[in-house]
């Protein structure tokens, strides 16, 4: 389902075994690729703009945009939390990170949280000059973000 590039913000695959997700940004600048391995549905590779993000680690299949710059996607969080534990769904942990990946520098970051840190649906979101990590969707609306860090600046 979903229309081709330009009519909207993302493309589903529905009909094959790969499970194949695009998200576009505005204007199809950049692209997100996510294709599940039929032979193994818990495996989910991600490419933006064809490079491959985060290889090796185990990532939701689906993410987004976090302006025109940065692509989100939800990761297993650490085993060695205090907090964590299994749940259905959510990549199999309650607590989870993040893998960001900036377009302008073609690279990746994890996003892991500390102990102190809760992140059970974590969000990134870019306010400004500074990329805020709230825990849930519940911190984001209070504006009470986990972490704050400065958004590198792109190459000249």
């Amino acid at each position: 389902m979903g229309p081709v590039p330009g009519a909207c913000s993302g493309f589903k695959d529905c009909w094959t075994a790969y499970g194949i997700d695009v998200q576009f940004t505005i204007g199809d600048r950049h692209r997100a690729v996510h294709i599940q391995d039929p032979s193994d549905f818990s495996y989910v590779g991600v490419w933006v703009d064809g490079v491959r993000v985060a290889e090796g680690i185990s990532l939701e299949q689906c993410g987004y945009w976090a302006g025109e710059r940065f692509y989100v996607v939800q990761a297993a969080g650490p085993e060695d939390h205090p907090e964590q534990g299994p749940v259905m769904g959510n990549l199999g942990w309650n607590i989870l990170s993040l893998a960001v990946h900036d377009v302008a520098r073609a690279t990746t970051r994890l996003l892991v949280p500390e102990a102190t840190e809760t992140w059970t649906d974590p969000v990134l979101q870019v306010e400004g000059d500074t990329l805020c990590v709230y825990a849930d969707d519940e911190a984001r609306e209070a504006g009470r973000p986990d972490r704050v860090l400065p958004v590198p600046p792109a190459p000249s």
